[in-house]
């Protein structure tokens, strides 16, 4: 029983058995974030995510570290801060502006609007779920990976990230709830880079065997 414990044990930690022992979590890591707060004139075109309509009017660029969690309920929205929407998060960030921080985050009806990018150049592979009530659109190193421009309720839209440049771009928009959660499975590791620790375990699986043989 102990060298099968051993040899289970081993398999886990080259990543072999990834899919018994990896459980869904929330992609957390440090993200590059720029942000974009205007007022969307009641034209709906104007508050979809996607770079078209946030890098031609970027305010800041800052920093967020930990998870991507964040989660408003309704109401409230002629109040609503960008702080606030950063704040349901269980991250934290620099580099923001209080008078941008400060500022509406959303309002009804296609007025007021804030969208986001969150980036990370080296980001390990990465599969599951951003759960989002306005529009998402996700890249996988440059190529659109899920597009969702602009739902008016909260939804499930799943992703495969391969690996290495991540943006996601995110439309706070027509007031609360603002909802982006991702959540989803980290990737195994791969076959060739796992042997050596699978070859480690074994030969110490033999070592154990060896010394038990030699007692009896």
């Amino acid at each position: 029983m102990r060298l099968k414990n051993s040899l289970i044990a081993a398999l886990l930690a080259t990543g072999l058995l990834a899919g018994a022992a990896q459980a869904s979590t929330f992609l957390s890591s440090t993200f590059e974030v720029t942000v974009a707060n205007f007022d969307a004139g009641g034209d709906r075109n104007n508050a979809f995510a996607g770079p078209a309509n946030l890098l031609p009017r970027i305010d800041e660029t800052f920093t967020y570290t930990g998870a991507l969690d964040f989660n408003l309920g309704s109401g409230g929205s002629s109040t609503t801060t960008i702080f606030d929407f950063l704040n349901s998060g269980s991250g934290t960030f620099s580099g923001l502006s209080t008078a941008l921080g400060n500022s509406i985050l959303s309002t009804p009806t296609w007025g007021m609007t804030t969208l986001f990018r969150f980036r990370d150049f080296d980001l390990g592979g990465f599969a599951g779920n951003i759960r989002h009530d306005d529009g998402i659109k996700f890249f996988d190193n440059g190529m659109i990976e899920t597009d969702s421009p602009a739902p008016t309720t909260v939804i499930n839209s799943a992703f495969d990230f391969s690996g290495g440049n991540f943006q996601l771009f995110y439309a706070a928009a027509n007031g609360n709830p603002s909802v982006l959660e991702v959540t989803g499975t980290p990737a195994p590791v791969p076959l060739p880079a796992a042997l050596p620790l699978l070859l480690a375990g074994l030969g110490g699986l033999g070592l154990m065997r060896r010394r038990k043989n030699k007692t009896t």
